[in-house]
């Protein structure tokens, strides 16, 4: 990744024709579209080699680019360099990653890599999918434990206060399930007759998959 930023970044300043790296400099001298100059203008500025990985362009908008670049009369031999750094990224993450995705995954786990953005959105696509297999979403899971020094020693009171807030089910047969903690007694004895129960069964044929009990 680094030696491909540094090569794009010369590929760039030896064309005549561009007057900077910022998306709109390069999208009017290369004669490309905004989105491909806006991939290229990250790679090309970024800070640290695993700060632009998302920034990615296929093997089709890399190609554009640089023969863009080569119709502005821009050196071949740094148009083969980028080319080769190109395919050497590529072909890593073809032996050692799998997918694109994956690559991703693990760079964004690299100290050094300051891009949140790639983390957030696989946060956000783990919890679209969560919510779609079990068929439940909660925008805000809250609990509360408040502790004090019990009568009995070597034990603790303990009252727990959790809260689901903004709690939808998303398709019917997808029960409600509220888990239940360890419960000891004030005599020490833990209760054992407490069984999980949904809060309700479910909905019937065609109904629109609300909680009834919560709303």
């Amino acid at each position: 990744m680094s030696s491909l930023t540094t090569a794009l970044e010369e590929v760039f300043k030896d064309c005549d024709l561009i007057d900077g790296l910022r998306p709109i400099d390069l999208a009017r001298g290369l004669g490309v579209d905004m989105k491909l100059a806006w991939k290229a203008s990250h790679l090309a500025n970024a800070a640290e080699p695993f700060d632009a990985v998302r920034h990615l362009p296929g093997m089709a908008g890399m190609r554009i680019l640089l023969d863009a670049a080569t119709h502005k009369n821009c050196d071949l031999r740094l148009v083969n360099r980028a080319m080769d750094s190109y395919k050497a990224v590529q072909n890593f993450i073809s032996r050692r990653c799998g997918s694109r995705r994956a690559f991703e995954s693990m760079v964004a786990g690299i100290e050094g890599a300051r891009d949140q953005r790639l983390e957030h959105e696989h946060r956000r696509l783990l919890f679209d999918g969560a919510s779609s297999v079990w068929g439940l979403r909660a925008e805000t899971l809250y609990r509360l434990d408040v502790l004090f020094p019990s009568s009995i020693e070597g034990l603790l009171d303990c009252v727990t206060l959790r809260t689901m807030a903004g709690l939808r089910r998303l398709r019917g047969g997808a029960p409600l399930v509220f888990l239940r903690p360890r419960i000891i007694d004030d005599r020490g004895v833990e209760v054992r007759n407490v069984v999980d129960e949904p809060l309700e069964d479910g909905i019937g044929e065609g109904e629109l998959p609300v909680i009834p009990e919560l709303c």
